[in-house]
């Protein structure tokens, strides 16, 4: 059960979170939430890569390990 909540967290974090702010930066958001489009979108998903493969990679943990202790 753990494992489960530590994706559906780290997903919301890694997308939502981190996708709203990006969105904020680049000045694409909109009343229901953020639609990045370009290069904003092409960083994103940059940063998608780098959290769940870089930082195992690296031997770091997501946030969600961290938090759920993982």
């Amino acid at each position: 059960m753990k494992k489960i909540l530590r994706i559906i967290f780290d997903i919301l974090f890694a997308f939502g979170v981190v996708g709203y702010i990006f969105g904020l930066i680049f000045g694409m958001t909109t009343k229901d939430g953020f639609n990045l489009s370009g290069m904003p979108a092409l960083l994103l998903f940059a940063w998608l890569i780098f959290y769940f493969w870089g930082l195992s990679k690296m031997g770091k943990k997501t946030l969600g390990k961290m938090i759920f202790k993982v």
